[in-house]
């Protein structure tokens, strides 16, 4: 079963930041391998959405979730692990993708007309900064050499 895949997308502003992405792309195409930033990145991106499990219950992507109208014993989103447990990273040559093959994911997501959306991975400025800035640096190492 494949993957739910949602697309996630950085919008750059201001000309000295545009100037400096083209820096950046300059030295990406010239990297001999990207795997070991977008290892980093998906593992980053793994651990946050870990987080949203254990305690932060939706505020790492957003806001917290909604409660559930019955209380049960298990935690939310966590009846079996399965969601939970189902996100892995795919890393390829030029990108890094995190998917989860439970089917049911995308309504939890996403949320349907009848059961709200929460939140379980996204990327937010400050996660999306930091997945730049340890690509900065390894490009940075990477032109050295």
């Amino acid at each position: 079963m494949d993957g739910q895949k949602v697309p996630i997308s950085v919008t750059v502003d201001g000309e000295e930041l545009k100037q400096f992405n083209q820096i950046l792309l300059n030295r990406w195409k010239r990297a001999s391998s990207l795997r070991i930033p977008l290892q980093e990145a998906a593992n980053f991106m793994l651990d946050e959405i870990s987080k949203n499990f254990s305690g932060k219950r939706g505020t790492v992507f957003g806001a917290q979730w909604r409660k559930r109208k019955r209380n049960y014993p298990w935690p939310i989103l966590n009846k079996t692990g399965k969601m939970k447990d189902g996100f892995k990273a795919e890393i390829y040559s030029d990108k890094a993708v995190i998917k989860n093959p439970t089917r049911y994911f995308k309504y939890h997501q996403m949320g349907t007309k009848n059961m709200p959306a929460r939140k379980m991975w996204g990327m937010t400025e400050p996660q999306a900064r930091y997945i730049r800035q340890r690509l900065q640096i390894y490009l940075e190492a990477e032109g050295e050499r």
